[in-house]
């Protein structure tokens, strides 16, 4: 991550904390995981429309699929719904499913009226901190490309199937960013 890349996420801070307050929240209630599946999915849909390769998320089943998983998950306590917060609406929800010490970063999406001030760093960046303070030490990207893993990578070439394995999560993805170098690794953990 460049100390221009830092310095942007701290700018982009400072604008959420003008358009109201910040507030991370978390979830793991089957009522409160499946309107935040609905929420990530509505988002995502909206901006993939136009993607070309992007019509698995306007297929019914796929949302199906995750809400399904979200729910036996959280019966085994092993998915984290987060939200970011501003001014009392979401401007960013993520889907975390988790295994032991790993989390494994599964769906992200955010309020466009927000996309200013970045949230979906912020959110990732809220995530990390909650993760850490529940003890877990390696945060799984899982597969596939994207802006998120490209700018963690920090142009250290590719990495096996995109799988990073951003460690340590237990001192906060803010402060791992801002540290020069930043740790990027090819070990993967099976997924849940």
């Amino acid at each position: 991550m460049s100390p221009k890349r830092r310095k942007a996420l701290r700018a982009y801070r400072r604008k959420l904390d003008r358009m109201g307050p910040v507030a991370f929240r978390t979830d793991r209630s089957p009522e409160g995981l499946a309107e935040l599946v609905a929420w990530i999915f509505e988002f995502k849909r909206r901006k993939l429309t136009s993607q070309e390769g992007a019509d698995w998320i306007q297929r019914p089943q796929t949302e199906g699929y995750f809400r399904d998983l979200a729910m036996r998950k959280a019966a085994q306590g092993n998915v984290l719904g987060h939200c970011l917060c501003v001014g009392g609406r979401t401007a960013a929800a993520s889907l975390t499913f988790l295994c032991g010490d790993t989390a494994f970063y599964s769906k992200i999406a955010y309020d466009p009226q927000f996309g200013a001030a970045s949230p979906g760093w912020q959110e990732l960046v809220g995530l990390s901190d909650h993760l850490g303070s529940e003890g877990v030490r390696t945060l799984n990207l899982m597969m596939g490309p994207g802006f998120v893993k490209e700018q963690l990578a920090t142009g250290a070439g590719a990495v096996r199937n995109w799988r990073l394995a951003v460690n340590p999560v237990a001192q906060g993805l803010e402060r791992f960013l801002i540290r020069s170098g930043s740790p990027v690794s090819g070990r993967s953990t099976s997924a849940p």
